[in-house]
């Protein structure tokens, strides 16, 4: 009899944007800063990268619990900052707090364990990431990056990486129109 196999899985949310055209100026940003541009579109991390045993089915059912009662919401992105000296995140203006939300009620049951009490979290896209000594220059390169981009959370992504390195989709899970 084998053993369960391990794998890394995470749960992201894509944002549907209304304005594309400048979230084109974003993805220009990640293009040019972030080395996973051409890995995942740009996203929300809502359960970071873990490694666990436990099933793709029995996941996906703690997740679908853990979403039950929340809904889809809007949210407006805005505004490039620095953090922890090697990011560059485009920072959420509006929806934060239904973000921390999501984030803590997916981070219960068997995902506890996995929960980094170290970091606080916030809620961001993650537009670049280089060396401390290349932020600076960074931050002067997107310092025109002001518009505010509004966007719709209505799915959430359960994904896995590789050993290789790819990322793919496990199952999109659906938040329903707020009643």
């Amino acid at each position: 009899m084998s053993s369960p196999e391990t794998r890394t899985r995470y749960v992201v949310a894509f944002p549907r944007i209304a304005a594309v055209d400048a979230w084109r100026e974003i993805l220009a940003v990640r293009e040019r800063f972030d080395p996973l541009a051409q890995e995942i579109p740009a996203h929300v991390t809502l359960v970071f990268p873990f490694e666990d045993t436990l099933s793709d089915a029995a996941l996906e059912m703690h997740l679908r619990r853990a979403l039950s009662g929340c809904a889809r919401f809007a949210v407006t992105f805005g505004g490039i900052t620095a953090h922890e000296n090697e990011y560059l995140f485009l920072n959420v203006k509006r929806g934060n707090d239904a973000f921390i939300a999501l984030h803590d009620a997916l981070y219960t049951g068997p995902l506890a364990r996995h929960l980094n009490r170290q970091h606080t979290y916030v809620p961001h896209v993650t537009v670049g990431r280089l060396p401390a000594h290349q932020l600076a220059a960074a931050l002067a390169a997107t310092s025109t990056v002001t518009c505010a981009i509004d966007a719709v959370i209505d799915t959430l992504s359960l994904r896995c990486l590789t050993s290789d390195g790819t990322r793919a989709s496990i199952v999109e899970l659906p938040l329903p129109t707020a009643a």
